[in-house]
């Protein structure tokens, strides 16, 4: 997902900040978090969550908010992070919008001079007395051009800060969708773009695929050659699947040693191919320790590949990838098993 500009970041903030006092709510750091996120287009199972609620809803009080931040935001490392960012964008745009109110009144008294020497113009003129006038009129000019460089130079750097803090929360959030051992999505990650998915598949009627693999023997690894070796193991899988996908395609650690793949737009046999090419890529490597050339063995996958249904629920579908790959288990290990193959 590309970065937001300078503009668009304090943009959602104002967006945040503006929609909870329409509906009279207190700006407090979890529920700017949620609208900055939402306006920021950084979590599109959020944005949908949201809108979502308030199509049937209308307007959503406390616990609605706080159920949605929980659900999406939540996690006590990151949140806490997101927490201290946030807050600190509240106190930036306050700062700002208290630079733009003052900024008001500096416009007003300015065009009370500007009124006033006009007022005095002719009376001046006539007078002889153009120079103190104009004198007058330069002094309030400097003083206002003084003025508006001190508000173009905050917002500069109102930008700046607001764009560092941006970039820190995409960060931070990319963290708490990220396995912290493989690099791949977690968990939760995967849930999340597992229901976009099927939704998409609902909508545009596009084939969509789930695939599911389990290190073959993994407790052997550990077992025999220590939990490093084991974190080895799992790292080295997750790499060879992120590599051979596209980039519409995501790879999750789904627990353990198990490892999911959602194939958006891919039909069912053409997802049995992939996985296979996969397995057989993983098959390939050999283990050996680093220090003593010592051969661990090989590394081998199982898989089982389900097609996403039109309307089905993601624990329908995970069922049935799971039942495919306990043949593939059943019937020898290393090999993919696609869901067709359980009907006959």
């Amino acid at each position: 997902m590309t970065a937001l500009s300078k503009r668009a970041s304090l943009d959602a903030a104002e967006k945040a900040i503006g929609v909870i006092r329409e509906n009279d709510g207190e700006v407090t750091t979890p529920s700017f978090e949620l609208w900055f996120t939402h306006f920021s287009g950084v979590n599109p199972g959020l944005s949908d969550a949201l809108e979502k609620a308030l199509t049937e809803r209308g307007a959503l009080d406390d616990a609605a908010l706080q159920s949605l931040h929980a659900e999406f935001l939540g996690g006590a490392g990151p949140s806490d992070k997101i927490a201290a960012l946030t807050t600190a964008i509240c106190d930036r745009v306050s700062a700002v919008g208290d630079a733009m109110a003052g900024r008001s009144e500096d416009y007003r008294s300015y065009s009370d001079a500007l009124a006033d020497a006009l007022s005095r113009f002719d009376d001046a003129s006539q007078k002889g007395e153009m120079k103190p006038l104009v004198s007058a009129l330069t002094d309030a000019t400097r003083v206002m051009a003084t003025k508006n460089a001190e508000l173009r130079q905050q917002l500069s750097d109102a930008d700046e800060e607001l764009s560092t803090m941006r970039e820190n929360i995409r960060s931070i959030q990319s963290e708490a969708l990220t396995d912290g051992l493989t690099g791949v999505a977690n968990r939760k990650h995967f849930d999340q773009f597992m229901d976009e998915t099927l939704k998409a598949c609902a909508e545009a009627e596009l084939p969509s695929c789930l695939v599911i693999g389990d290190v073959d023997h993994f407790k052997s690894f550990n077992d025999q050659w220590g939990h490093q070796v084991g974190d080895t193991v799992l790292k080295l899988v997750a790499g060879i699947l992120s590599a051979n996908v596209k980039g519409r395609d995501l790879v999750a650690r789904y627990g353990g040693e198990e490892f999911a793949i959602i194939l958006p737009d891919t039909t069912l046999p053409d997802s049995v191919k992939l996985a296979d090419r996969l397995r057989a890529e993983i098959a390939k490597r050999r283990l050996t320790k680093r220090h003593t050339n010592e051969t661990i063995g090989h590394v081998t996958i199982s898989f089982g590949v389900a097609q996403l249904r039109p309307g089905e629920d993601a624990g329908a579908a995970i069922e049935r990838a799971d039942r495919a790959l306990y043949r593939a288990k059943d019937t020898g290990r290393n090999r993919v098993v696609g869901e067709t193959e359980l009907e006959s």
